[in-house]
């Protein structure tokens, strides 16, 4: 299941030389329409999964405790 049509995604400057320095970005910074369009074919829970592994890594390599919240 993915997306219905929402608000349009807007990259501003900032955040397209963000990605710069993540990815080579050769043809550009993809449009609004083609993160639309990636963002309506991916399988949510399984992005969700692998987002909170890579958070959960993330945290661990920066030798963050599991919760800091007092």
């Amino acid at each position: 299941m993915g997306v219905s049509a929402g608000p349009r995604l807007k990259i501003t400057a900032k955040q397209k030389s963000w990605l710069r320095g993540f990815l080579s970005l050769e043809s550009g910074v993809p449009s609004h329409e083609t993160l639309r369009r990636l963002f309506c074919i991916l399988d949510f829970e399984k992005f969700q999964g692998v987002l909170i592994e890579w958070a959960q890594e993330v945290k661990k390599n920066l030798g963050l405790e599991e919760d800091q919240r007092g």
